[in-house]
């Protein structure tokens, strides 16, 4: 892909999300409502352009493209406030479409190497992380039943925190991301249950520090993988 198109379209881009975010004050979007609506007719303009020509360069190529696709996906999402306008009420979703359109700058993932490194490691490690989330499961699962039991008591229990289940996974995954964890100890202190602290840094330890170290460890791997291939690759092609 020429670098002068590849510039082109990130500067376009980026320039319509800085728009899209000049959208969201309303006193900008009422006074320069027809600059708006001008600067979306070019930018669909460029987006259906860039369509067209990546169709005219390899027909079949580009539908077996991944990032291609979600250009496509993205364009459809993008034609969605002109089609709402067409129908007899569709002013009642036009405030999702145009959130919706924020999905745009995900246009320039096809564009920078990084990004789709980064989204290949991510797609490899699906698996992986699919079973990582599910022993993390279990495990508040077991100590949400143990938590409820031991701290859930009516009497003289924490029963906002740890009286049903759904509340006691809600705190569990604070505990998990280490957010407030200090403030739910601390309740527990003041209802004295002594073995509390010992229940708390035994989660922390097993959910925070070995669960989420497994996950960032894979990303890294799979991330440094996939940098290597794609280096593996490019030396290559420069050296034939």
């Amino acid at each position: 892909m020429s670098p002068i198109f590849s510039l082109i379209m990130i500067s376009t881009v980026s320039v319509n999300a800085c728009f899209i975010v000049l959208e969201t004050n309303s006193k900008i979007r009422f006074s320069l409502f027809l600059f708006f609506e001008f600067s979306e007719t070019v930018f669909m303009a460029i987006y259906f352009a860039e369509f067209f020509l990546k169709i005219f360069v390899a027909p079949l190529k580009y539908w077996k493209n991944l990032y291609n696709m979600l250009d496509f996906c993205v364009l459809f999402i993008a034609c969605i406030p002109c089609c709402l306008t067409k129908l007899k009420h569709g002013y009642l979703y036009a405030s999702i479409a145009s959130g919706v359109q924020s999905l745009r700058i995900l246009k320039l993932i096809s564009y920078c190497r990084g990004m789709m490194t980064l989204l290949k490691a991510l797609w490899r490690t699906v698996n992986m992380v699919a079973s990582v989330l599910a022993l993390l499961f279990l495990l508040m699962f077991i100590f949400a039943i143990l938590d409820h039991s031991l701290f859930g008591n009516q009497d003289k229990g924490d029963t906002q925190n740890w009286g049903n289940l759904a509340s006691a996974f809600f705190k569990l995954f604070s505990l998990a991301t280490v957010d407030g964890w200090t403030f739910l100890q601390n309740e527990l202190n003041v209802c004295k249950f002594s073995i509390s602290g010992a229940f708390t840094i035994t989660f922390i330890l097993l959910a925070f520090f070995l669960f989420l170290s497994m996950f960032f460890g894979m990303m890294i791997i799979h991330t440094r993988k996939s940098a290597n291939t794609r280096l593996s690759v490019n030396w290559w092609i420069t050296s034939r």
